[in-house]
């Protein structure tokens, strides 16, 4: 077998982004041999193509026994071979490829896996800095979600629609308004009740909805459309506010949850990839917000470190993805001067559209020519050639740069052995592959809690923290706690945890996912809290200049005296946010606020 060869693609310029598309040849046999041709296309002439999103699946020595038929492609005089060849593909894009083969028209496609060749890093970097705007631009998306081989499809679609339908508010003909009660909610007596409720459980079971970069393909999408096994060769296919709809009923319904509670036993992929598209939605749609002041503000509280944390359910091959797969999102563009007047801006397009804002960054060239408003760059550039380790840490210093506080430390998540740093990691960098179960306390700009802020008056000292050629984050803090007891969960103590958490003042929506991975505490005076579950008996409770909950610190390896791992945030229970600061300006009155460096 004769495999394809690619032919290097140009280089970008400001003018000209160059990336390949597929035509995938027509057939009226699901099981033909699959043929494409292959073209290069330059962003700018506008092509008109559609995007496929599936999930890669688990490599294996058998992962890519399927081949695609690359039948033309563009030619060059140097290699006329070039034109021809095979390219082999794995199980879940070969089946997606034939589920949305046409019969008897060719299919203009962006698919990754072919569009993209691989191996090439450098490519790879560049053309994945393009894959918003290549998503973006695409008429329609085309959402694969595996085989169905129970014939659930088509069950939980209907029985999903019309409920989303209801939820936005449209009436659709030919649906049957007797399903629901006349208080406008689905009938608890819909016919095979079980039936339907266990096909909606299978989907919301699907691997597509925790993948991480699904997330951008569908939050980017004009029109993004579902296919599951054979359904859509007899239906058309769902969309995603048919999908979206439903589960926003399931969550905030007193009826959706008690059905979600008696069939649902996953629902964190859908419910993330729902808040994911939300926030892509509103920041780069004409119409979901109302102005671009509306924009502006929406990012100033949905910054990327939201972004990150929303999608924290979703994995990724590469675990660099878990940071890669969301740089399309405008929120992860940081200003790189000041406006006028001296102060920064969370300003995402400068009076430019996505796409150019996009296209600016990936160019390096200011987006706002008039020079109102600031100019962007990427918070991280996408370069495979870096290990995890570089990639995380990397992010981490330029969050700690953009926010210019400690917010980031919020969503620190360890494991037993990960506290232990033997991998190379610094304590303080947040493990985007590990963040999983969690509910981050302190990263959204709304609700509660409140920044601990410095006890100097600002005209004598101004704090920045800083980080060392070995990794080491310098901050500045007070102990004022030590942890004498780590207590088990009991019902009741649940019971009494969540309790406590809701007599907070100004407190946000709480669920169980604030307590999943977290133990409650006892410290020497008798304090209880909520920290995470790695948090040891003789570990310190600190307040740190910046942070936004109290944090548990463990004394460093080397046993210095003010070096310290960072065990993740906490909440103590009964002591309102205000007063941290007090408790910080009192240390500060008799000299107890230091220097402390995080390893």
């Amino acid at each position: 077998m004769l495999l394809y060869h690619y032919l290097t693609l140009p280089r970008f310029t400001p003018e000209s982004h160059f990336f390949r598309l597929i035509d995938l040849l027509p057939s009226s046999d699901k099981d033909e041999p699959l043929q494409v041709n292959i073209r290069e296309v330059r962003l700018e002439d506008e092509p008109v193509y559609e995007c496929l999103s599936y999930v890669w699946g688990t490599p294996s020595p058998t992962s890519f026994h399927h081949t695609v038929s690359v039948v033309s492609a563009p030619e060059s005089s140097d290699e006329p071979e070039s034109t021809k060849g095979k390219i082999r593909i794995s199980e879940n894009l070969h089946a997606a490829l034939q589920t949305i083969r046409l019969p008897s028209q060719t299919r203009t496609l962006w698919a990754d896996a072919i569009c993209i060749n691989q191996p090439d890093t450098d490519e790879r970097n560049s053309q994945v800095a393009l894959m918003g705007v290549i998503y973006y631009s695409a008429t329609r998306v085309n959402i694969y979600l595996g085989p169905d081989p129970s014939n659930s499809a088509k069950l939980a679609f209907q029985t999903m629609s019309p409920i989303s339908h209801m939820h936005w508010g449209h009436h659709i003909p030919g649906i049957r308004w007797g399903a629901f009660d006349s208080d406008g909610q689905p009938s608890m007596n819909l016919p095979d009740q079980d039936e339907r409720w266990r096909a909606i459980s299978e989907f919301y079971s699907l691997e597509w909805f925790t993948r991480a970069w699904v997330q951008q393909e569908i939050g980017l999408s004009k029109d993004a459309y579902f296919y599951w096994g054979d359904y859509h060769m007899t239906e058309n296919p769902p969309e995603s506010r048919d999908i979206f709809g439903f589960d926003i009923w399931l969550e905030h319904s007193p009826r959706g949850g008690s059905l979600r509670e008696r069939y649902i036993s996953h629902v964190e992929g859908v419910r993330g990839s729902r808040n994911v598209w939300l926030q892509y939605g509103q920041v780069t749609r004409p119409g979901w917000l109302p102005d671009e002041e509306a924009v502006r503000r929406h990012l100033e509280h949905n910054h990327f470190l939201v972004v990150l944390l929303d999608a924290k359910a979703c994995t990724a091959r590469d675990a660099r993805d878990c940071i890669y797969a969301f740089l399309g999102h405008p929120s992860a563009r940081v200003a790189r001067r000041k406006t006028q007047g001296g102060a920064e801006r969370a300003e995402m397009f400068g009076g430019v559209g996505y796409r150019e804002m996009m296209l600016s960054t990936i160019d390096g060239i200011t987006p706002d020519e008039s020079g109102n408003g600031a100019a962007c760059e990427l918070i991280v550039q996408a370069d495979y050639n870096k290990s995890v380790q570089e990639v995380y840490t990397e992010l981490a210093k330029r969050l700690l740069d953009h926010h210019r506080n400690l917010r980031m430390l919020s969503a620190v998540c360890h494991t037993e052995e990960s506290i232990e740093l033997q991998d190379g990691y610094a304590s303080w960098v947040p493990r985007w592959d590990m963040i999983k179960g969690e509910q981050a306390i302190g990263c959204s700009g709304w609700g509660w809690p409140t920044e601990i802020s410095s006890p100097f008056p600002s005209g004598d000292f101004e704090y920045t923290n800083t980080v060392d050629d070995e990794n080491r984050l310098q901050v500045l803090g007070v102990v004022i706690a030590t942890v004498t007891e780590v207590l088990d969960w009991t019902e009741d103590r649940l019971k009494e945890t969540k309790a406590k958490l809701l007599k907070r003042e100004r407190s946000i929506s709480l669920h169980t996912g604030l307590v999943n991975r977290r133990r409650v505490f006892r410290t020497r005076d008798g304090q209880e809290g909520l920290a995470q579950d790695t948090v040891r008996e003789g570990d310190s409770v600190a307040l740190l200049v910046g942070a936004y909950t109290p944090c548990v610190l463990r004394r460093g390896p080397e046993s210095l005296k003010q070096e310290f791992v960072f065990g993740g945030n906490s909440v103590l229970f009964g002591i309102h946010d205000q007063r941290y600061n007090e408790l910080v300006k009192e240390a500060a009155q008799i000299g107890m606020v230091r220097d402390m460096r995080l390893v």
